[in-house]
């Protein structure tokens, strides 16, 4: 089974929302964050843009 959590943030004054989707794998043994390599901090993403 496949979950996906969104947790988002709405600044309405500044017309402004973030949602991150992160998606995890749930099965009977263990379970797998799909979105594991996937930058989410601010200074990952400029990183990852600036190559």
């Amino acid at each position: 089974m496949v979950f996906t959590i969104e947790p988002g943030i709405y600044i309405r004054e500044e017309n402004m929302g973030i949602r991150i989707e992160n998606d995890f794998v749930i099965g009977k043994k263990s379970n797998f964050d799909l979105m594991s390599k996937i930058p989410i901090e601010v200074d990952e993403i400029e990183a990852l843009m600036n190559q």
